[in-house]
């Protein structure tokens, strides 16, 4: 190979060896755009795994707060009284407690801007408080409507209200 190389005009020689280093060069500059394309991709994904977990762990610590604010809201002096009186209630008390029911579901309402609506269901009332509705007469159909998704879910934690 290398008498062939020796036997060929120098202008030949030229163009071969400047094909060889274009070559070279192409090679060397593909490698680099591989694994610096690689590198990018890397550090691509990372970003969106690390976004994505950062936006897992917000959306968790939100979901706990509203659940925690749910559990605080059931335990409100003012719905227990409610509940355990019902339709018994009337006048000046059962105005002060929906006030104050109003009131704590306005807070649940604003404390995240995940809560678009929250309703509250007392069975022994028989009436349903929707932030968007206010106060609404029900039958049983909203309650029953709601125990059979919560059974079908596997719980049955809302029999307590």
């Amino acid at each position: 190979m290398l008498k062939l190389f020796k036997e060929l005009p120098v202008y030949q020689k030229m163009i071969l060896i400047f094909i060889i280093m274009l070559s070279l060069f192409y090679i060397v500059s593909l490698t680099l755009t591989y694994f610096g394309k690689k590198s990018l991709e890397e550090q691509y994904v990372d970003s969106v795994i690390s976004k994505a977990d950062f936006y897992g762990d917000l959306l968790d610590n939100q979901i706990f707060y509203i659940r925690k604010r749910q559990l605080q809201l059931f335990s409100d002096s003012d719905i227990q009284k409610l509940s355990f009186i019902g339709d018994q209630v009337s006048g000046y008390e059962e105005v002060a407690l929906i006030n104050g029911i109003n009131e704590e579901l306005n807070n649940l309402n604003n404390s995240s801007d995940m809560i678009a609506n929250n309703e509250l269901v007392i069975r022994s009332y028989t009436r349903v408080l929707s932030f968007d509705k206010g106060w609404k007469k029900d039958v049983g159909i909203t309650w029953n409507n709601l125990k059979g998704r919560v059974q079908d879910g596997g719980e049955t934690r809302i029999d307590h209200l």
